[in-house]
Parts: C-alpha cells; structure tokens; sequence
C-alpha cells in the first residue's frame, strides 16, 4: 500500500519548466498556505497564462492538484 502511494505521488512532472517550478514548489509546500499568485510567481507567469499552462500540462487546475497531493500525502 505505500508503495502505491509513493508511486503515485511522485507521477512525472511537466514538461514545461515554468510549471515544473510550480509542480515543484507544491510537492515543497504543500503544507502551508499557497495561492495561486505563489504558483505563478514562481512560474514566472502572469495568473490567467499559468492557470492555462498548468491546466495543459497536467489535466488539473493548480488548486485542484493542490489539493489532490495534499490528499495523497495524507493518505
């Protein structure tokens, strides 16, 4: 069972640097309060453009991910 977990937690990252950052810093913090002003900071990114990055790279809105890790590391 944590194998399974492990596995999934750490699904590959983006192929675009400026979200790896974002993914990164989510896997980092995910513990504390981040916004989605942190996460497009750290992607150098202007909020509408990241979200839409994001979204493209991974199929989840940067809160929904959030979140969804959070849930995972719980587990």
């Amino acid at each position: 069972l944590l194998l399974r977990v492990l596995r999934r937690s750490s699904a590959p990252l983006a192929k675009d640097e400026r979200v790896r950052r974002a993914i990164e810093l989510i896997h980092a913090e995910f513990a504390t309060e981040l916004c989605i002003d942190d996460l497009a900071k750290a992607a150098h990114m202007s909020r509408f453009h990241f979200s839409r990055a994001f979204r493209a790279e991974t199929g989840l809105a940067p809160y929904a991910y959030l979140q969804r890790h959070r849930v995972e590391r719980a587990a």
